[in-house]
Formats: C-alpha cells, sequence, structure tokens
C-alpha cells in the first residue's frame, strides 16, 4: 500500500538547496574559458560590420521571412475569413 509522505517546507527548501548547490569549477578550466571570452579580436568584429555580403543575406532572410508571414496570414485570412 503506498504511503502519502508529508514535507514541512523547511525539509523541502534543505533538500533543494542541497541538491541545487552551485559545482565548483577546476581552475584551469575557468581559466581557459575567461581567456577564450577575453580574445575577440575587434578587428574582426568591425570588419565584418561592413561586409556587404553579410548584410545582403541577413536583408534578404528578413524579406523572405515577411513574405512568408505575409503569405500565410492571407492564406488563413482567405480559409477562415470568408463566411
Amino acid at each position: 500500500m503506498s504511503q502519502r509522505l508529508s514535507f514541512s517546507m523547511d525539509d523541502l527548501e534543505h533538500q533543494l538547496k542541497r541538491a541545487l548547490r552551485p559545482i565548483p569549477l577546476p581552475a584551469e578550466e575557468l581559466e581557459r574559458v575567461r581567456r577564450r571570452i577575453r580574445y575577440m579580436p575587434s578587428v574582426r568584429v568591425a570588419r565584418r560590420m561592413f561586409e556587404w555580403e553579410f548584410w545582403f543575406i541577413v536583408i534578404g532572410g528578413l524579406v523572405t521571412a515577411f513574405m512568408l508571414i505575409l503569405t500565410l496570414a492571407r492564406a488563413l485570412f482567405y480559409l477562415f475569413g470568408r463566411k
């Protein structure tokens, strides 16, 4: 027969605190991640902002997404709007 367990809020908070405690990261792993975050050449970022191919793809993707949304909206209006 199953027995219902009752927990007080303090017991529940204690179990959650124990289960969700932060995991310490090894020092060398933390240093490696910090170096990777800091090493982002600003020249590469600045150069990418002026590449016309990049902006052509971004604008083309936005126009395509807009046209797809517009087409779906018209199809839904045509199917459900005329009654």
